[in-house]
């Protein structure tokens, strides 16, 4: 999704792409047995072992429909759905890649996720419509159907649905773990807490200004 449009697989690309697949899923599987492990392990400070086993189950549901995206892309209208929406496929990808590259970061150093990252739900709609309407048009000019391959790219749409909801629950457990770094709150500052709307004189002091009763001595 991410190549060059007008560039297809070579072998040894496909051999590396194999290769990296068959490490990562394996890294997954070694992760799962460590869990296994450390939940059998006696320990006085508390672990959320439960949610380390659905963040290991995200990554392999999430490497499950890329493996699947991959083999689908083999056979869709490129024509219509690659070449004249590449913007948008490396659009979501990024989007993709840094919510990934995020969650790494939070596991890494055990810091709160971002306030905000990049939306891969509103990347992938916008990619939907642009492929949408390449298809209508074509199917317009054309006056054809487009045969197996239209199954493959609305296959491909359901998949890169299937990718994001993953990604997106994949980022809620992360935020459950290390929490959310936010500078930006619905909150008013106490700062902006003026004595006049609270009703106190001036003689009331900071007590007043936080929206505290001053008591009499």
């Amino acid at each position: 999704m991410f190549d060059h449009p007008r560039l297809s697989f070579t072998p040894h690309e496909k051999r590396k792409t194999l290769k990296l697949e068959v490490q990562i899923r394996n890294a997954l599987h070694r992760l799962a047995h460590l869990i296994t492990t450390m939940n059998d392990e006696l320990s006085l400070v508390p672990k959320p072992m439960g949610r380390y086993g659905q963040v290991v189950q995200k990554l392999q549901k999430i490497l499950d429909l890329m493996t699947g995206l991959r083999k689908v892309r083999e056979n869709i209208p490129r024509k219509e759905t690659v070449v004249p929406v590449f913007k948008q496929r490396r659009e979501l990808m990024s989007c993709i890649c840094v919510s990934l590259f995020a969650c790494e970061q939070v596991f890494q150093a055990r810091r709160p996720l971002p306030q905000f990252l990049p939306s891969s739900r509103k990347a992938l709609e916008t990619l939907e419509i642009c492929v949408e309407e390449r298809i209508r048009k074509a199917r317009e000019a054309d006056g054809i159907l487009m045969g197996l391959s239209l199954v493959y790219a609305f296959a491909e749409k359901e998949v890169m649905e299937g990718v994001v909801d993953a990604l997106e629950e994949l980022l809620d457990l992360s935020r459950q773990l290390f929490g959310t770094s936010a500078w930006l709150t619905t909150q008013q500052p106490w700062s902006e807490i003026s004595m006049d709307e609270e009703g106190a004189d001036e003689s009331s002091g900071w007590y007043s200004a936080l929206g505290w009763e001053g008591s009499s001595v």
